[in-house]
């Protein structure tokens, strides 16, 4: 852990916010560059994390151009080391505005990280208000915020959020559980 965030130069006290998606229109990056800004005023010693590239990684880059917080933002683009990226951080957020069954979120359950995603129907499907996640309203900036800061001081709820996120996708998604259910389904068939 220490020695990926030191390749990444990320201080290695930082507390690490992730977030693994397209730059493109409709997975609220603005909303969350906005809630980090504010969050880094208070919290210096945090750190964002944007793996995936896109259409919109100028004008990202554009937004936070004068964020006092912009060097603690890092557009790391496409990654084949999406796990070790997980590994590094302490907490997943996805604040998309609409999404099907997200494998992102499911990836960062199986890392067994606390998450934080909108509320929507595919993100309810997957995390459990309280138990293995936190949802927030889409686009609200203020409430992410909120969650964040929450989150941010109280370890052992992200401790275990993110220990029921990872049981969780072992429960549901495990590739092999996942086949041996397409097997009996085709069984049926």
């Amino acid at each position: 852990r220490e020695r990926e965030r030191k390749s990444l130069c990320i201080n290695p006290t930082s507390f690490v916010i992730v977030c693994v998606a397209r730059l493109r229109r409709g997975k609220g990056h603005e909303v969350l560059l906005k809630a980090f800004e504010t969050l880094y005023k208070k919290n210096p010693n945090t750190t964002l994390l944007l793996v995936g590239d896109g259409e919109r990684e100028s004008e990202l880059k554009g937004q936070i151009e004068n964020y006092k917080s912009k060097n603690n933002v890092h557009f790391l683009g496409n990654r084949s080391d999406v796990p070790l990226i997980l590994a590094l951080s302490d907490l997943f957020i996805l604040p998309t505005e609409g999404e099907g069954m997200s494998n992102a979120i499911m990836e960062a359950m199986a890392a067994g990280l606390p998450i934080i995603t909108t509320d929507i129907p595919e993100n309810r499907d997957l995390i459990e208000e309280g138990r293995t996640g936190i949802l927030f309203p889409v686009s609200n900036e203020k409430i992410l915020l909120d969650k964040i800061s929450f989150l941010l001081e109280n370890t052992k709820l992200r401790e275990y959020l993110g220990k029921n996120a990872r049981k969780e996708a072992q429960e549901k998604y495990d590739v092999e559980k996942v086949v041996l259910k397409f097997a009996e389904l085709y069984k049926k068939i």
